[in-house]
């Protein structure tokens, strides 16, 4: 299964010219603990809850997090198990999904890759 493939939820994507405050609210109203940054349509990196936590100001603009922003993300034709290894890798609780020309497609959390790779495994049979 790719990941072009996935059904995913969706989520919300934050700008650069956003506030930690509007992306810690954008997080808690959708129990993820990153979400991804973009630029128009190209995929920028993501923060985690954890380094937005670091602000002094909560009207701080996520340009302020350039040093924090990682930028992990699986292509649309790769497998599922390699978004599953991305999300572990990084300690991800949502994992972006990106095209060849690195614009931002879908993302999926990884609670759902474990749905999904546990139908790929067949885990649901008996035996």
């Amino acid at each position: 299964m790719l990941t072009g493939n996935l059904q995913t939820q969706t989520l919300p994507y934050l700008r650069l010219s956003d506030k930690v405050h509007q992306a810690l609210e954008l997080m808690n109203e959708n129990h993820v603990e990153h979400l991804p940054i973009v630029d128009g349509d190209k995929y920028v990196g993501m923060i985690s809850e954890g380094d937005l936590s670091q602000a002094e100001n909560d009207h701080t603009t996520l340009e302020q997090f350039s040093q924090s922003i990682s930028a992990p993300a699986v292509k649309d034709d790769e497998h599922v198990l390699k978004a599953i290894q991305i999300a572990v890798q990084n300690g991800l609780t949502v994992v972006p999904i990106i095209g060849e020309d690195n614009e931002l497609l879908a993302v999926v959390t990884y609670a759902d890759l474990l749905k999904y790779s546990s139908e790929f495994m067949s885990l649901h049979e008996p035996g």
